[in-house]
């Protein structure tokens, strides 16, 4: 019997937050060994970087410490929910992108300026690095947590509809989510191309 998405939908709980808020905590935390390890944490370049690093990090950490993030699936609509509240919902009797990927980037309020997207080739260096940082950053995931089980380096699925994009990232739900789109829309999520974002996305402005 085919299951009925509508009664019984697929869960996902969104871990991309988590890939946000570990580099800016670990940053953080280094900068105040750094000043504490100093002999003279009174000079301005360390007091300077101990007093603006919370606020620098901040944006990125919160929205994973505070914020419960899932996303709903139903037969022809994909929610991305914030605690409860749908922030974004992409339907699928309309035209739709959709690509694989091991982007971070989530929702559309991380969308780049811009100036950034006219300028982005300037910093193909530091996209670069994004991406190096990206992977490294979840093969240890999958190391600590899952002992590299279901690993894949293209693990999301990227959906954009007009400004709306939502980003799947399964992990043990992978087959699951691989069946849904292949039943009800017959895509073969592994045949998708490559979604690269341009670097410069911003945290979230919610």
């Amino acid at each position: 019997m085919q299951r009925d998405y509508d009664k019984e939908p697929v869960i996902i709980k969104d871990i991309n937050t988590f890939f946000d808020f570990l580099p800016a905590f670990v940053c953080m935390i280094i900068s105040y060994i750094a000043y504490f390890l100093t002999d003279n944490p009174s000079t301005s370049l360390h007091r300077n970087v101990f007093i603006i690093m919370p606020f620098l990090a901040l944006p990125y950490i919160r929205p994973f410490v505070k914020c419960k993030r899932e996303i709903i699936i139903t037969k022809n609509t994909i929610n991305y929910l914030n605690n409860g509240e749908v922030l974004e919902s992409i339907d699928l009797n309309k035209p739709f992108k959709i690509y694989k990927s091991f982007s971070v980037v989530h929702h559309k309020s991380q969308k780049p300026h811009e100036v950034i997207q006219i300028l982005w080739l300037f910093l193909l260096p530091a996209t670069i690095l994004q991406y190096f940082i990206n992977f490294i950053l979840k093969l240890f995931y999958y190391i600590f947590t899952l002992k590299l089980k279901h690993y894949k380096v293209m693990d999301s699925v990227m959906l954009l509809q007009d400004e709306k994009i939502i980003n799947i990232l399964s992990i043990e739900k992978y087959h699951e989510l691989e069946k849904y789109f292949k039943d009800n829309h017959n895509i073969n999520i592994k045949e998708l191309k490559i979604y690269f974002h341009k670097y410069g996305y911003i945290y979230e402005k919610l």
